[in-house]
């Protein structure tokens, strides 16, 4: 699992204008992994060779598919995002050799963040001029092929494995522990430094995003010693299963971040509208807040014989509530007297509910509906209406 809100995604400070140390920082590193890369090429089999002889329709097929779908199913977890490729990576660092292993991460994260800076997502939303974007694309893919060319480079070189692998178990997980801590770590200090030189507080990057991603990391360890353990050219399906098993958790959590995300910014609507209606009344009278009230609820229901708002006055004790009306044709009495609603409010003050009651005036009885006007959790008064006449 990659925790990559920082290495991958974070968004970066804006530098100070004409500032060339984060671009040349950026650029040194880029082309020295090229050079790695080419020096590497020169020294050992062609491409062709090299990924002949590993089987380039089992990468295509199997690993590829896995990688792509376990980046573009990345999700945020606290102030990282997390995606569950670094698996399918270490797993091709110890199968697939050193090229087919640099080329599987280089297209796997290029083409994630080609989509991301077409997107204007972070880290590729700071205005920056084409050939500076182009270099933010290629620095952490090629950064990240480098070093794992070189980890596989080595694994290939001093811990060859054959599928199905034989070897003892907790050999071969105490390798996978020390082959993903180096790989993480170098890539992390690699990549949070370009951030850090962009602006970045480094006291942020390590608490926000450094130990949360590391810890991410490691509690996946147990599922990337599993991916090399069944990583096997001549029966692919256990990796295959493996990875898709993977891929499917990283979209229940994908769903369920961004139904989070969906209900946070819901909240937040809700605050704002809550801050908005408790401003209202505290700027404006009560009898301003109850007119406004009952000619919304008019409008609203202009079938209603009447349309009725009540806020509680705690220091009347003969009449609990400043009611308004407003009858069909819109005219809106305030203070009205209302004895009969008065009686009835009287028995259900504070109730924090709806009421459907009938209410007894001279000569007639009307039916009426009301429903709590709730403030930071306290009923303040009603919104309601006149449903009709009902026989006396």
């Amino acid at each position: 699992m990659a925790a990559t809100g920082s290495p991958r995604h974070t968004k970066p400070v804006p530098t100070v204008p004409g500032s060339s140390i984060p671009v040349l920082y950026k650029l040194v590193l880029t082309c020295a992994s090229l050079a790695v890369l080419a020096i590497w090429l020169s020294r050992g089999p062609t491409l062709a060779e090299a990924i002949g002889d590993r089987q380039f329709d089992f990468i295509l097929i199997w690993v590829l598919p896995i990688a792509f779908v376990a980046r573009f199913l990345s999700f945020p977890l606290g102030k990282v995002t997390v995606s569950l490729d670094t698996p399918v990576f270490i797993a091709a660092i110890f199968h697939l050799g050193p090229l087919a292993t640099a080329l599987a991460v280089c297209s796997t994260m290029l083409v994630y963040g080609w989509m991301r800076m077409v997107r204007q997502m972070p880290p590729f939303m700071v205005a920056e001029r084409p050939h500076l974007r182009f270099l933010r694309l290629l620095f952490s893919p090629m950064i990240t092929a480098c070093l794992a060319l070189l980890c596989s480079d080595f694994v290939t070189q001093n811990w060859p494995m054959v599928p199905p692998v034989t070897e003892d178990f907790a050999l071969v997980a105490a390798r996978v522990i020390a082959v993903t801590v180096v790989f993480l770590a170098v890539q992390h200090v690699v990549i949070l430094g370009s951030y850090a030189i962009e602006g970045q507080p480094i006291r942020t990057l390590l608490s926000e995003t450094a130990l949360p991603g590391w810890m991410a990391e490691l509690a996946m360890i147990p599922v990337t010693i599993f991916f090399v353990w069944t990583l096997d050219r001549q029966d692919p399906i256990p990796f295959f299963v493996l990875g898709g098993s993977a891929c499917v958790l990283a979209d229940i959590f994908r769903r369920l971040a961004n139904a989070r995300a969906r209900t946070l910014e819901t909240i937040d609507q809700l605050e704002h509208l809550i801050s908005t209606g408790e401003h209202v009344l505290a700027v404006l009278s009560p009898r301003q807040v109850l007119r406004a009230l009952v000619d919304s609820i008019g409008n609203r229901i202009p079938d209603a014989r009447h349309a009725m708002a009540g806020l509680w006055d705690d220091d009347d004790a003969t009449k609990p509530c400043i009611i308004s009306v407003r009858d069909r044709a819109g005219n809106i009495e305030t203070d009205a007297e209302l004895a009969g609603l008065q009686n009835a409010l009287a028995e259900r003050i504070r109730q924090n509910r709806p009421a459907m009651f009938t209410v007894r005036g001279e000569g007639e009885n009307w039916a009426a509906m009301i429903v709590p006007l709730v403030v930071d959790g306290q009923p303040e008064g009603f919104i309601g209406v006149d449903l009709g006449l009902v026989p006396v």
